[in-house]
């Protein structure tokens, strides 16, 4: 018996399989930063549902990026304004 589960994860297929890539280009930012988080942290396996193989080529090529200033270690943090200004007595 098959029961429908609305809330179960739908299963996620690494993309580098499907291309059959050999080698991730550092250059390829359009790529690279699909796998970059909002902090600019690089997205672990479980999130990104890479192989391990691409997991590590993947790694590389990010390092390689930001060393090549291609993509930053670090997102700017957000300003937020000052609400506590100087009182007027």
């Amino acid at each position: 018996m098959a029961i429908n589960n609305k809330h179960r994860k739908s299963l996620k297929r690494c993309y580098f399989t499907a291309q059959h890539a050999t080698y991730i280009d550092y250059k390829n930012l359009r790529i690279l930063s699909r796998y970059v988080t909002t902090f600019a942290r690089i997205m672990p396996r479980r999130y990104s549902g890479l192989h391990v193989k691409y997991q590590r080529m993947l790694s590389q090529a990010i390092k390689r990026a930001r060393v090549m200033g291609l993509l930053p270690y670090t997102m700017m943090q957000k300003q937020y304004p000052k609400y506590a200004e100087k009182v007027e007595e």
